[in-house]
């Protein structure tokens, strides 16, 4: 016999000559149907929640949408500098590296051209976003100078921007790990 609850709703449909099977059948088909629209339901709203957290992209260039915050995407790597306009020595190179606290290392590696000797700076700071994350802001410790770059590209592998020293100069660095 069909459960009772589902029995005046069977009725409703006029069917009540039925045999007890096929309102079995049709009870389970029909209730079958709205857990499948409700499952749908849900699945769909779970879809448009992670289509909605997904960061849009802020920058000119890059990807359009990504899966991972812009925090998520700078902070945990090393990133060393691969262009700079303003750079006139080539035996120098900068790493960064951003913590999530808000604080960076920057560290200058050097060649002496006279005694081939490497030379290890390392230099701490704090950094901030600007302009609802289109832009960094660093601040080395002990230093009132901020330096702003404009970022242009942020992904998982590739930073780019440009800052102002007076020449609006471009900066691109890549993620080492």
């Amino acid at each position: 016999m069909a459960h009772a609850g589902f029995q005046s709703e069977v009725n409703s449909f006029g069917l009540e000559n039925l045999t007890e099977a096929w309102k079995c059948h049709l009870v389970v088909s029909i209730f079958g149907k709205r857990r499948l629209m409700k499952r749908t339901l849900i699945l769909f709203a779970l879809a448009a929640i992670s289509i909605l957290g997904m960061n849009a992209c802020r920058y000119e260039e890059g990807n359009k949408l990504s899966l991972r915050s812009p925090d998520g995407r700078l902070t945990g790597r090393v990133w060393e500098v691969v262009k700079d306009e303003t750079r006139v020595l080539t035996n120098l190179s900068y790493q960064f590296e951003f913590s999530e606290t808000g604080t960076y290392t920057m560290k200058q590696v050097y060649t002496d051209p006279f005694n081939g000797n490497v030379i290890t700076d390392k230099f701490n700071g704090t950094w901030t976003w600007g302009d609802g994350k289109k832009s960094l802001k660093f601040q080395l410790d002990n230093q009132t100078d901020l330096t702003t770059v404009n970022i242009t590209r942020l992904s998982a592998k590739d930073l780019w921007g440009t800052y102002d020293n007076g020449f609006n100069s471009a900066v691109e660095l890549k993620a080492l790990d």
